[in-house]
């Protein structure tokens, strides 16, 4: 078990790390989009590898010494995750103490998106006494070329206030839900019409 004191703690540090470019890429592949290696840096030499549908248990696992990752137990480590074709799209190692972990994000975030998409959708907007209203839609997002997934949804709902017949401000939320990925938050929007 690791003991640590003050502030948050290696592993809380290191999977928070990991939730927010996670959630960012949205795209996963229908069998086990995550794989992760790790290989020990003290003790005697081994690698372990094991795959699954969430990179945070993974992690969690070969941070804990858990599940396939248990005979890295107490050893120090070098540790890469495969998400879908991208090799090494984030490594990091753990010391044997279990009380550092630093984290790499190696060029991950290509942006290069050469994709067409065709969007179909429904939106739907009422408004009450001229100033206030609110919103709801949905639509499908299709992918013409090859790609890991055929298409998902996006639903948003919100409620908005219009200063003006120019100006006014929404907030809302919107969502993307796509065969074995799903990402959902909410927006704050201050627009401008001119």
């Amino acid at each position: 078990m690791i003991h640590h004191h003050g502030g948050p703690g290696p592993i809380r540090l290191l999977l928070s790390g990991i939730c927010i470019p996670l959630v960012v890429v949205s795209i996963a592949y229908a069998a086990d989009p995550f794989s992760l290696t790790a290989q020990s840096t003290t003790g005697s030499p081994q690698s372990v590898s094991a795959s699954g549908s969430s990179a945070i248990d993974l992690v969690r696992d070969v941070i804990k010494n858990e599940g396939a990752f248990s005979a890295l137990n107490n050893q120090g480590l070098n540790a890469s995750l495969r998400y879908g074709g991208v090799n090494n799209a984030m490594q990091f190692s753990k010391n044997a103490a279990g009380t550092s972990a630093p984290v790499a994000f190696p060029s991950m975030f290509d942006t290069n998106l050469e994709q067409e998409i065709l969007t179909e959708g429904l939106k739907v907007t009422k408004t009450f006494g001229g100033h206030l209203f609110v919103d709801a839609s949905i639509s499908r997002n299709d992918f013409l070329q090859e790609a890991a997934i055929d298409h998902y949804w996006t639903p948003s709902a919100g409620v908005g206030y219009r200063f003006n017949d120019r100006a006014g401000l929404r907030v809302g939320y919107r969502g993307d839900f796509g065969p074995h990925f799903t990402v959902t938050g909410g927006d704050l929007q201050f627009y401008v019409n001119y």
